[in-house]
């Protein structure tokens, strides 16, 4: 009975060694069993994070024509994948001749080169992965508005004026209003209510972005 037990003692003892040595075996096995394999995997996904690259670099030309600011991550990522691709395009390129070369019993180099595809592939993967993440490469950028003048101390607030310039107001804040026009006779302070109007509705942040176009 006592040596019952103690064969069931060694066998739970014995048992994770032996899961873990039939683990570290298997994996190195494979490296020269799947070395061809290995290398292409490796060199598809070198190819695929060239093409990411390619892809965002364009996203992001599009977005500074645009005049957005490139989100830091984005911009970061790029750095990285620019300064990484050649070195990788290297490996890849020593990798595949070294598969075309390889002899059947070449046991050595097949261990070798599996174990360098294999290794090098899951970084290169993480990369492509993280390009699928960006929802988008920038944002547009906060106009800063400059005001070459204080149109607030020059302008004449009459009192037909007021009751324009108040129904103005009113109506930039109606959801329903799209279109606003002010017109009469030249020299009455068209040009200047609206310079007041547009400081008035920055000031109490009436809309996201306020574009100022002058038409001659």
């Amino acid at each position: 009975m006592a040596e019952g037990i103690a064969i069931n003692v060694a066998g739970t003892i014995l048992e994770p060694i032996r899961d873990s040595l039939y683990a570290v075996i298997s994996r190195h096995y494979g490296y020269m069993i799947h070395c061809e394999k290995n290398i292409r995997d490796f060199a598809d996904e070198v190819a695929n994070l060239k093409n990411a690259h390619t892809r965002v670099q364009t996203e992001v030309d599009k977005a500074r024509d645009n005049a957005e600011d490139i989100y830091e991550e984005v911009s970061k990522w790029l750095t990285e994948v620019g300064n990484l691709l050649p070195t990788l395009e290297q490996d890849k390129i020593r990798l595949l001749q070294g598969k075309d070369n390889l002899k059947c019993l070449d046991v050595c180099s097949r261990y070798r080169l599996g174990k360098e595809g294999k290794k090098k592939t899951p970084d290169v993967t993480k990369l492509i992965e993280a390009a699928g993440k960006f929802d988008s490469v920038g944002h547009r950028r906060r106009l800063t508005r400059i005001w070459h003048r204080s149109y607030s101390t020059s302008y004449v607030s009459f009192q037909s004026r007021e009751l324009v310039f108040k129904e103005i107001m009113k109506a930039l804040k109606d959801d329903g209003t799209y279109k606003i026009g002010i017109y009469g006779m030249p020299g009455v302070g068209k040009t200047r209510m609206t310079k007041e109007v547009t400081q008035q509705a920055e000031k109490h942040n009436l809309f996201d972005e306020i574009v100022e176009i002058v038409f001659t």
